[in-house]
């Protein structure tokens, strides 16, 4: 049983939502204008002064680590080790795919949860919902579409930026795969996301904020160039 704050600046349109024991307290998704580092120290703030916590009351912070933008992952996971540090809190940290396919618990189907990595590829990973439970089928990976679609099973929910870019690709590909038309099912959704982060709390999936860094999933430019690499 936790008090946990999420930050996500993995995608254009990040977020922050706080939880108590698994139940969505209060969220914000940040608008269109403007970059991330504009908007979420406010809307942490703003999510903890609505909700009567502060940062020494909760239990943990909880970042999305990746796949995602390189310098939007940058910017959450360095400001969130930050006030982890200040106040003597462990970090949880969480896939971005893997929220996403929290998403869809009532999905009667693997769910493919994808993001646009650029390059032609998407961040891609495949996953079970059942009964709340989140279960890996795929590593997640950066592949190209068309590679993808030959590793899908039959059925499956895609789901995320990569799904509604590449589109053509899955439909033209053969598969029983069903693309959701509407927006909002290519984006995580804050209320049914505390159950999974609740898991990983009670499972010790936690670790010092001086530990935890973004997860790139392939080389950035600068990494290329100087020919390192953080997976």
């Amino acid at each position: 049983m936790a008090h946990l704050l999420l930050v996500d600046t993995a995608t254009p349109q990040g977020g922050a939502a706080l939880y108590r024991d698994g139940t969505l307290v209060l969220s914000a998704l940040f608008p269109p204008e403007g970059t991330h580092s504009d908007h979420l120290l406010p809307a942490i703030l703003d999510i903890l002064a609505e909700s009567d916590e502060t940062l020494d009351s909760l239990d943990a912070l909880s970042v999305v680590t990746g796949p995602g933008s390189f310098t939007g992952l940058r910017v959450g996971v360095g400001l969130v080790k930050g006030l982890a540090m200040a106040v003597r809190k462990p970090v949880l940290p969480v896939s971005s795919l893997a929220l996403l396919a929290v998403s869809h618990p009532e999905a009667p189907m693997p769910v493919c949860a994808m993001l646009d990595a650029r390059k032609k590829e998407v961040y891609a990973g495949l996953f079970s919902v059942e009964g709340g439970i989140l279960r890996t089928l795929m590593k997640e990976q950066a592949i190209l579409p068309g590679q993808l679609a030959e590793t899908l099973p039959e059925k499956a929910l895609l789901v995320g930026s990569g799904a509604l870019c590449y589109r053509a690709v899955f439909e033209g590909s053969g598969g029983s795969w069903d693309i959701p038309i509407e927006p909002s099912s290519h984006r995580w959704n804050p209320e049914m996301c505390g159950a999974v982060l609740e898991v990983l709390w009670e499972d010790g999936k936690y670790d010092a904020p001086e530990a935890i860094r973004p997860r790139y999933l392939r080389l950035s430019e600068a990494e290329t160039k100087h020919g390192s690499f953080n997976g």
